[in-house]
């Protein structure tokens, strides 16, 4: 997936844990896509999504 995914896409998961299994990893992980301009959407917790963030930045 890493090697495919661009900056302003978006990636969806049903559950945080489909990230990875550990709470240091999904730091990782979030940071890594974060850093890359990446929408994350997590569909059982709305509340972390970070969609229109980057849309955002995109069009400045």
């Amino acid at each position: 997936m890493k090697d495919t995914i661009r900056p302003f896409d978006t990636l969806i998961i049903k559950e945080l844990d489909r990230l990875v299994r550990d709470m240091q990893g999904i730091k990782e992980e979030w940071d890594y896509f974060t850093e890359r301009y990446v929408n994350i959407v997590v569909v059982d917790m709305p509340i972390l999504n970070n969609y229109n963030t980057f849309l955002k930045t995109k069009s400045n």
